[in-house]
């Protein structure tokens, strides 16, 4: 018999959140010089593996995005970066402020940014052809000028390499969520099918963003308003990224009129960064691997935490299918 998995944080803790005192939370944005009218509102946005995401409102209707951490990590890296990038016209949130030592648990502020993000434009097709392309080339571009920038001074120097230091986080991870579990033995498999393939060298170190997916770009009209998501950016193979973006592409392809196909997209992206892309097969495989980590992280932490909602997404057959193309790419790589 499998035995059940470990006890992940549990992002709907007792502990009084700063969300939980829209007062309080007044005060702060006040002491950062942020006006506030009336009392505000503040509604749960989605809930991730170790953050929660909430939408603040005044009555003005102003918006503001405060994501807070459930495990115990902060934000100041993260709120570097995004300084750094900001003043630099890079598309993202604008730091209001964080917080790390604090009761009430890590947080950060940051502004809210209009648009929709592109998967769903995209999904229900709401774009011209024409339009398509364009936003689609935007991505592209944005992917490339991120690899081709200078490392923030903010973002730590690793001893190990970007692949090490996957594999030994996801391991970990796996270990507190899915070990003995139903899918144990697929990905323990490809786990060590990609140990064994590993490329022997890597292209010089980026900055990465590490979940660079369609669904954490934010458009409006024709351009490109904002790049989300920025809380697993490190340091390492820039290849990781555009494997994430091939990954979360539109899976035929040829859907969406107006979209690039995925080998248009490598070849501008090669041709743009100069960088060798001869192993990015291997990186797809292990981008489906990570993908299915995480959503088995996020399944047991929902079961574990009590919380019966319902899903639109079969997680049990998300996950199997994150693998079974794990293992399809590694199949093909050499």
């Amino acid at each position: 018999m499998a035995r059940p998995a470990a006890t992940l944080p549990n992002p709907d803790s007792t502990r009084r959140s700063m969300t939980a005192r829209p007062r309080a939370l007044a005060g702060w944005l006040h002491n950062h010089h942020v006006p506030v009218d009336g009392q505000l509102t503040v509604t749960k946005m989605s809930t991730a593996l170790t953050i929660v995401t909430w939408l603040v409102r005044d009555q003005r209707r102003r918006r503001w995005i405060v994501r807070e951490r459930t495990d115990s990590r902060g934000f100041a890296r993260e709120a570097a970066l995004l300084r750094a990038l900001d003043s630099e016209a890079f598309p993202v949130p604008a730091v209001v402020g964080h917080e790390d030592d604090t009761a009430s648990g890590a947080f950060v502020v940051t502004s809210w940014i209009d648009g929709t993000t592109l998967s769903d434009e995209v999904v229900e097709s709401r774009l011209s052809p024409i339009m398509r392309r364009t936003l689609a080339l935007q991505v592209i571009e944005l992917l490339a000028r991120l690899h081709g920038r200078p490392v923030v001074a903010s973002m730590p120097r690793f001893a190990a390499g970007h692949l090490d230091r996957q594999f030994a986080c996801m391991s970990a991870l796996w270990e507190r969520s899915g070990s003995g579990g139903a899918h144990d033995s697929t990905w323990r498999a490809i786990r060590t099918r990609l140990i064994q393939t590993r490329p022997r060298g890597e292209p010089r170190a980026t900055l990465v963003h590490g979940d660079f997916r369609l669904r954490n770009v934010v458009c409006a009209d024709d351009r490109i308003t904002g790049l989300l998501g920025w809380d697993r950016s490190t340091v390492g193979n820039p290849l990781s990224d555009l494997a994430w973006l091939l990954n979360s592409w539109n899976r035929t392809d040829t859907t969406c009129e107006g979209l690039p196909d995925r080998r248009e997209i490598v070849e501008i992206y090669r041709a743009r960064t100069g960088i060798t892309v001869d192993d990015l097969t291997f990186h797809r495989g292990m981008a489906h691997w990570i993908s299915a980590t995480l959503l088995q992280a996020m399944e047991t932490t929902r079961r574990t935490s009590g919380e019966h909602h319902h899903s639109p997404v079969d997680m049990d057959s998300a996950i199997q299918n994150e693998l079974v193309s794990a293992a399809e790419f590694l199949g093909r790589f050499r």
